[in-house]
């Protein structure tokens, strides 16, 4: 233990060397700032558990670090153990590692952070042994102009609690509000664990200020998908062009499970869970810590591995929510993300049976049938099997035929649509059909692969699916109606509906009923799809769009015109499947910003 009686056998200088350029480059570091201020967090949490660990005396109860951002500094203040001034050479440092994996190990990460905040930094340590506080100060355009590398350690005078406190000063970029508000979530999300949700009680206390002004707080642990799992039998559904059947099996179980597996050489653990309620924007996902801090998986950054869990108009995504720790893996110098083959990871995560049980699970329950007690309760999957085995009756067909008929499906749309912003364009398609061939009344088959396969639009489980996620009925009820039509029985029908499809999903996208075209409004979507592809790429798109409105609109509004056979539009809606999924997904993502 250092003493202030011992300062006069300690150097008052310290060697701050490499050259002072090699400092110049860490400007360029793979920074951003939440995980630069992450380094001084990293650093005091490490020590404070250290010596928590150890029951070192007069440890505060609590670390607080209270991070105070302005445009002209940065000021990040802890009451932790400080730095012993025999310590400091070895802080002060480059690149001098630490003997084992911790959050603070690489031995880079204060001096990196602070010059890529800016080019001075002040350092004041106040021992938790009570010795002599001491400060540094390291001006990089001062050292490097005066081509010194060593620099002064000078005496303050004590403070009331011990720690460091460390002055960023002229900064290399501005910080504003909004986006010390977006780093305060992300810094707090990264260190929950320590804050709210460790147990037995918290040991760190994240404070966040902006020109001396306390930022809100916000609780990770009340985060519903982490913390209330759904509970619910097994479920498995089976789906069908109409409608979807569910089934629940056997009794209520909780959907959350610890897990634990090697990964190069490492224990892996934690668990998996179904959040009761499931959310695109709220659900974080897998998230991966590291020694506690979170590295992966935020509210703000998600990671939802399409490899594991599928895109995103699949269910799992939204519900399915992982809280894994991956202690000693291979990390980045910044600390970023990790640096092992994420490939092979999930490929052993995947190795685990109740992994897939859980996607399963999350994929085949339906909120919406649970709380209209839509579905049929089974004691045993052997009864399941028993029933998807079964060939239904002619008599149980045949039945179905009236509620099958393209008048029947379209008056269910309009019910359905009866708020919508839509409303005219759905009034038309029913006007239109009404007034058509009268064959359009007969019973159509249940599914697509009774009917002539080139008679009708071939039926897409994806586009559906992603139509669904619109949270508006009419659009999915109303692509299974086109996919219903005969197309050389009822081509005029066929085609205004094709028509008013694009013309409502043009209006919701846009949120307008502006009489604007459906080509101007798909043709420029589908430039933004195809960016950076051959110009001819798009040609196709452009004349899909150009043939389905003239003969929709002239099938709706002229008395002579006529279409013989509408089985053009089973290749255009194969065309069209990709550039209205590009659509939905935009839609989707500018909500969830």
């Amino acid at each position: 233990m250092i003493t202030s009686s011992d300062l006069n056998s300690i150097s008052r200088k310290i060697d701050v060397s490499p050259d002072m350029s090699f400092y110049s480059l860490l400007e360029s570091f793979s920074y951003t700032v939440k995980n630069a201020l992450s380094e001084y967090i990293d650093n005091a949490l490490e020590a404070y558990r250290k010596a928590k660990k150890n029951q070192i005396p007069d440890l505060a109860d609590i670390l607080t670090i209270t991070i105070n951002i302005s445009k002209e500094r940065i000021i990040i203040d802890d009451n932790g153990t400080g730095i012993p001034i025999s310590e400091i050479q070895r802080a002060m440092k480059p690149a001098h590692k630490s003997n084992e994996q911790s959050l603070s190990e690489f031995g880079i990460g204060m001096k990196a952070a602070s010059f890529w905040f800016g080019k001075k930094w002040t350092l004041k340590s106040y021992p938790l042994d009570r010795s002599q506080p001491f400060s540094l100060v390291l001006d990089l355009e001062e050292l490097i102009k005066q081509e010194k590398n060593e620099i002064n350690i000078n005496d303050i005078e004590q403070r009331n609690y011990t720690g460091v406190e460390i002055i960023l000063e002229n900064l290399n970029n501005e910080i504003d509000l909004d986006q010390a508000k977006r780093v305060w979530i992300d810094l707090q999300e990264t260190y929950q664990l320590f804050c709210s949700r460790k147990d037995p009680q918290p040991i760190l206390k994240l404070l966040f200020k902006y020109n001396d002004k306390t930022l809100t707080e916000k609780d990770f642990s009340k985060l519903t998908v982490a913390n209330e799992s759904l509970e619910f039998p097994l479920c498995k559904l089976i789906s069908k062009l109409k409608d979807s059947q569910l089934y629940a099996i056997g009794p209520k179980r909780k959907w959350k499970e610890n897990i634990e597996f090697m990964f190069n050489q490492k224990k892996v653990h934690g668990f998996i869970s179904l959040g009761k309620e499931s959310s695109q924007a709220l659900n974080p996902g897998l998230r991966l810590f590291r020694f506690g801090r979170l590295i992966k998986g935020t509210s703000t950054t998600p990671n939802r591995p399409t490899t594991l869990l599928g895109t995103a108009n699949k269910h799992a995504p939204s519900r399915f929510y992982a809280e894994l720790h991956l202690d000693g893996q291979a990390i980045s110098n910044s600390k970023g993300d990790f640096i092992f083959d994420e490939y092979l990871f999930l490929n052993e995560l995947k190795k685990i049976p109740c992994v897939t049980e859980f996607i399963d699970q999350a994929e085949n329950y339906r909120s919406t049938k649970v709380e209209k007690d839509d579905y049929i309760s089974l004691k045993t999957d052997e009864e399941f099997e028993k029933i998807i085995n079964k060939k239904p009756s002619r008599a149980k067909k045949n039945n179905k035929k009236r509620e099958n008929t393209p008048n029947n499906e379209s008056n269910s749309i309009a019910n359905d649509s009866s708020n919508s912003k839509n409303k005219p364009e759905i009034n038309d398609i029913n006007s239109a059909i009404n007034k058509t061939n009268s064959n359009t009344t007969q019973s159509l088959p249940n599914n697509q692969s009774e009917t002539n396969i080139g008679d009708n639009i071939q039926f897409s489980e994806e586009l559906f699916n992603y139509l669904s996620q619109l949270q508006v009925d009419k659009f999915s009820k109303f692509y299974k109606s086109i996919c219903r039509i005969p197309l050389t029985k009822d081509p005029l029908v066929a085609y205004v509906c094709a028509w008013s499809l694009l013309d409502s999903l043009k209006s919701f996208f846009t949120n307008s009923s502006k009489q604007t075209e459906f080509t101007a409004f798909f043709n420029e979507k589908s430039g933004k799809m195809l960016a950076g592809q051959h110009p001819n790429n798009k040609k196709k798109f452009t004349h899909v769009l150009k043939d389905i409105h003239e003969k929709g609109n002239l099938c709706k509004h002229d008395g002579e015109y006529t279409i013989i056979n509408a089985q053009q539009l089973i290749n255009d809606f194969k065309i069209l499947e990709k550039l209205i999924i590009f659509c939905i997904e935009e839609n989707l993502k500018n909500i969830s910003k």
